[in-house]
């Protein structure tokens, strides 16, 4: 068992059960797989999932930010603008990645 421990209060936060081996081989084997069917998708459809992941970033700010507070003891206002920046990063891969990987002149 793992625990999350409040660095401020040194109250546990949550705990998390420990993956086996076997739960660890099936996410590699699922991580794999899913990276070879984003390899061969197109940009456009790489693109509407940074959005989509950026804007579930920013939906979810506040729980977020008090996430981080808890856990690592970061203040509320850097943790909203580290999810902030996060957002900013997908959404500037979203409308640049297809530029950025094309073939030099």
């Amino acid at each position: 068992m793992l625990e999350s421990i409040n660095p401020a209060t040194d109250q546990i936060v949550d705990r998390y059960e420990e993956s086996s081996q076997e739960q660890i081989a099936s996410a590699v084997a699922l991580a794999d797989l899913a990276f070879s069917a984003w390899r061969g998708s197109d940009f456009p459809s790489r693109a509407a999932a940074m959005r989509r992941a950026a804007d579930l970033l920013e939906g979810g700010k506040a729980r977020h930010a008090e996430l981080m507070a808890a856990e690592m003891g970061k203040p509320i206002a850097q943790g909203k603008a580290e999810i902030e920046k996060c957002a900013w990063a997908c959404r500037y891969y979203a409308e640049n990645a297809s530029r950025f990987l094309e073939p030099l002149p």
